[in-house]
């Protein structure tokens, strides 16, 4: 839980925006304005993002209580950023999948650690650097079912909740994160958040900006991916148990 007040939350937006941009491997992304309101509202309420057109571009207002769990904050915050670019110059509403939000807001915290709300939290002496940028997702990816780019697209009820939400943001941080490790995966990534609010849907953009043939091979990909990071330790290496299934294998006659 973070506690926010007026300086603090304009220097965590900030923080917020010049990582992400450093994820994108743009050196400009806010076209519009923001205005930020801090309200004295009952403890669980979510932060509310509102949109209004303006001209050629959009203007947002962010309400959030006092106090708040970190997590909902950055995701308020990236969800904006990235409603933004993708809305950049159209006045169609943005329509980034959520996959796109909650797999940025994952590869930011586990990449940064609680470094990132060191401006807002409580308890500072909980600040630790994390090696592993994917520590956390992949535990989780490990040991619970594959996701299908489809659950990715339009998650059931069942990837919404609990157990289910967390299996969800894994995997969402596992597709962001290999879709930027491809060649010149970062100017793919802002290509494919340009082409959400031009095409008839994410799908279609997601094959523009990465070369996939078709929705299959995007599938073939993503499977592939999955069952790779599954058998790797975070030094790329194969797991004991997939070892040793090789060396069988070898040895036998």
């Amino acid at each position: 839980v973070v506690r926010v007040n007026a300086p603090s939350l304009i220097f965590f937006a900030e923080e917020t925006k010049k990582r992400l941009l450093r994820e994108l491997g743009v050196s400009d992304l806010w076209n519009g304005h923001i205005l930020m309101r801090i309200m004295d509202l009952p403890p669980g309420t979510r932060p509310v993002v509102e949109r209004q057109a303006f001209s050629d571009k959009w203007l947002y207002q962010l309400t959030v209580p006092e106090e708040l769990p970190s997590r909902q904050l950055l995701h308020a915050m990236v969800s904006l950023l990235l409603e933004e670019y993708a809305g950049r110059y159209s006045r169609k509403a943005p329509r980034i999948p959520p996959w796109l939000a909650e797999g940025f807001t994952e590869l930011l915290i586990q990449k940064n650690g609680a470094t990132l709300f060191s401006s807002l939290t409580l308890n500072r002496a909980n600040i630790l650097f994390q090696p592993d940028v994917m520590r956390r997702s992949r535990v989780v990816v490990q040991n619970t079912p594959p996701v299908s780019y489809l659950n990715l697209s339009l998650p059931p009820a069942e990837l919404q909740l609990g157990a289910g939400l967390a299996r969800y943001r894994a995997h969402a941080h596992l597709f962001t994160t290999k879709l930027l490790a491809r060649t010149d995966g970062a100017r793919r990534m802002q290509f494919f958040i340009r082409e959400t609010n031009r095409r008839a849907n994410s799908q279609h953009a997601l094959l523009a900006a990465f070369d996939f043939k078709t929705m299959l091979a995007a599938e073939q990909w993503w499977s592939l991916t999955q069952t790779r990071f599954r058998n790797r330790d975070a030094q790329n290496r194969w797991t004991p148990n997939v070892a040793q299934g090789h060396l069988a294998n070898l040895l036998s006659v």
